[in-house]
């Protein structure tokens, strides 16, 4: 039970050496991406469900208004496109919210249900990462790095670690998103907590009736779906 992907890992191998097919080029770049599995399902029924739950239901378009609620301090939901690979989240199936308030930091562990001292982790642009970490770039959020800024207490273990998801164009939520933080940097950095979209002792959520669950009865404020912006009014 680990964030390195084994499981498909293994199915290459048994490809190359017991099916004796090799594992071509086009393999290797065509499964580089960790967004290969399911897409969000029951997005109607969400709708449904947050209409009679009387809150705000929008048609989605715009990042900017997503950093705009987390600069206001609202902790949300992403569960839109293809879901990662592996049993962490890039972007697609997060709980997020800004990175410079440590009281963060306890409210998304009590959603997740999880010990208070367990680290989260934070998502940056590659361009900005020098500002606030240093040590090996990746984008999978499989390295530890050395949190260099006082800026981001909501990520910052004790003692001064983290595991950084560095952000490219390729992982579109993330890169769109953090985009538009950086308009807003006078009110919070240009990162972002990210940590699996998920209750206690549950796998990752694709089925968008399991987030308005979860969404309902927790602290979270807005929620993004394929199509829709929900927010508690």
């Amino acid at each position: 039970c680990n964030d390195e992907g084994l499981g498909f890992g293994a199915v290459m191998a048994v490809q190359k050496y017991f099916v004796k097919q090799s594992i071509t080029a086009a393999t290797k770049k065509n499964n580089r991406s960790p967004y290969q599995c399911r897409t969000p399902k029951n997005e109607e029924l969400l709708v449904y469900d947050s209409l009679i739950a009387e809150y705000k239901v929008e048609s989605f378009s715009d990042w900017h208004t997503v950093a705009r609620l987390l600069a206001e301090g609202d902790i949300g939901f992403i569960c839109r496109g293809k879901a990662e690979l592996g049993p962490r989240a890039l972007g697609n199936r997060s709980i997020i919210s800004r990175a410079d308030d440590r009281e963060f930091h306890a409210l998304i562990n009590q959603i997740k249900g999880r010990e208070l001292w367990r680290p989260l982790a934070p998502a940056v642009l590659s361009t900005d990462f020098e500002k606030y970490f240093s040590g090996y770039k990746n984008r999978y959020m499989l390295m530890t790095n050395k949190v260099i800024s006082e800026k981001v207490p909501a990520i910052t273990h004790y003692d001064n670690s983290a595991r950084v998801q560095v952000v490219d164009d390729n992982q579109s939520n993330f890169y769109q998103l953090l985009t538009a933080c950086k308009s807003l940097e006078s009110k919070m950095p240009a990162v972002i907590v990210n940590t699996s979209l998920n209750g206690p002792g549950k796998p990752i959520i694709d089925d968008l009736i399991e987030v308005f669950k979860l969404f309902e009865k927790s602290t979270a404020r807005f929620m993004v779906s394929e199509k829709y912006l929900i927010r508690k009014q």
